[in-house]
């Protein structure tokens, strides 16, 4: 289905094509006609800013939420990281939203990580629920990390849901695999 809020460069072209044609009627035909069409085609292309300004999609929304678990990993502060699960949170290992946190706390604090990049990102939406894949680069702080130096290759996969509020909230994550290796949660227990 069209989302014009997932698209706004449709009302700017929309916007553009019209000031063109106004600029045309404007110099050869009317210019008054010409000038209300020009007047017309600069709201539409404004209006197209002010779109993608205004209205944050879901896949921004989505985009935020895992931003904001990646500063809270790299600040090693788990109460940043509470906020973006839901309470209904289940996955492999963890059964409930207060153990993947209490775990995740543990996690955070001998990883010390300094830094992660995120190298692929996709989601994709089904009505109210969407998942990504996320393969990333995880930097350990040598002086923090129970592994040292070097890097980390991982590949995850995380579920979101749409709560009532109207806020997505992750649902479940799976880790899939390290530097290439299938493995899941319990490569860290």
């Amino acid at each position: 289905m069209f989302n014009p809020l997932e698209t706004p460069w449709l009302l700017l072209i929309i916007g553009i094509v019209i000031l063109v044609i106004g600029s045309f009627i404007r110099n050869n035909v009317s210019p008054k006609k010409g000038l209300l069409l020009i007047l017309a085609g600069l709201l539409i292309a404004a209006a197209a800013f002010g779109v993608d300004y205004a209205f944050q999609t879901d896949y921004e929304q989505l985009r935020e939420l895992l931003n904001t678990c990646r500063s809270a990993a790299v600040a090693g502060d788990v109460r940043q990281l509470e906020p973006c699960i839901s309470p209904q949170y289940r996955d492999s290992i963890h059964r409930t939203k207060d153990a993947f946190v209490s775990d995740a706390a543990r996690i955070i604090k001998i990883a010390g990580v300094s830094r992660i990049r995120f190298q692929t990102l996709t989601f994709q939406f089904t009505g109210n629920s969407a998942r990504a894949s996320l393969n990333m680069t995880v930097f350990p702080d040598p002086q923090k990390s129970a592994f040292g130096g070097g890097l980390f290759f991982v590949e995850m996969s995380v579920e979101f849901q749409k709560e009532n509020n109207n806020r997505w909230a992750i649902t479940s994550s799976e880790v899939e695999s390290v530097n290439n290796e299938r493995t899941g949660w319990n490569i860290v227990h």
